[in-house]
């Protein structure tokens, strides 16, 4: 929780820079906001750990996760990118096609069909059923965000800051597929 603190102050902070682009300046504020949420939800988990002392399957907390994940696409999306001309729109366009494609068999073969076949959601309800597609879904969203940007590629001078928060954002996705594969591995979201 303090690294949320600590991303959200850092982004609050760097989006007053009036050196930055506007654009870049959104961008911040909607990460700063997205660290808010995640910080937001992860107290509400320790507050059903610690003083309820239960582990619910669905919480409040996973509308703050959730948000953060559109909050990190609006963001990613606010970035100032570079205007393609008609041809390269069309490569552009099929280039996150095999992107989008790609990312979604990875995420549909280790995260999703998984959990249908340990029947992880059956007889647990429509909301853990929604919600065991809707994180997946969520990061292959952001997937398609990071292929977005990184073909069109930045317009501001800070490419190396931008291709490190793209990096940040591509490791968080993989950790969340990775959590929710060793979840379903220890039968802790079957039982759940």
């Amino acid at each position: 929780m303090p690294l949320n603190l600590t991303v959200m102050i850092l982004n609050a902070v760097a989006s007053r820079n009036q050196d930055l682009d506007p654009a870049v300046r959104q961008a911040l504020r909607l990460l700063a906001l997205g660290a808010l949420t995640v910080l937001i939800g992860n107290s509400i988990s320790v507050y059903y750990l610690t003083a309820l002392g239960e582990n619910p399957p669905v919480s409040w907390a996973d509308a703050f996760y959730l948000s953060d994940s559109f909050l990190m696409l609006a963001a990613l999306l606010s970035f100032p990118l570079a205007r393609r001309i008609r041809v390269e729109r069309w490569k552009f366009v099929l280039d996150a096609a095999m992107v989008l494609v790609g990312g979604a068999v990875v995420i549909w073969y280790y995260t999703i069909r998984p959990t249908t076949a340990a029947g992880a959601t059956a007889g647990n309800g429509i909301v853990l059923t929604v919600l065991a597609f809707a994180y997946p879904l969520a990061n292959l969203l952001l997937l398609l965000g990071i292929a977005t940007v990184m073909l069109r590629g930045p317009l501001d001078g800070n490419r190396l800051a931008f291709h490190l928060l793209v990096i940040g954002i591509t490791v968080g996705i993989v950790a969340d597929l990775t959590f929710d594969l060793v979840l379903l591995q220890t039968g802790e979201r079957s039982a759940a």
